[in-house]
């Protein structure tokens, strides 16, 4: 990971941060989730990662949607169902 990665990665708002090549219509290579209970905490993360950085160009985009994450459970009993219908 990139220096600017690794100081992005370090600030305990940010959850996830990865690298992807960039494109010609998105010139944007560094991406990070951050996490704040309003816009405007994020958006002052965000600024103080532009500060420490001395990163200028970036664009905040906002999720418009949260998806409920639900626990994988294992060995279920549709599992073995499913297994006696198709696995044998």
């Amino acid at each position: 990971m990139s220096t600017l990665g690794s100081l992005l990665a370090s600030f305990k708002g940010v959850s996830h941060c990865y690298e992807r090549e960039t494109h010609p219509k998105w010139n944007y290579n560094l991406y990070a989730m951050i996490h704040g209970r309003t816009r405007e905490e994020v958006e002052g993360l965000v600024r103080k990662v532009s500060e420490e950085s001395g990163v200028e160009d970036y664009l905040i985009l906002y999720s418009t949607m949260e998806f409920k994450k639900i626990r994988v459970r294992y060995f279920t009993e549709e599992l073995y169902q499913w297994y006696e219908l198709y696995a044998r």
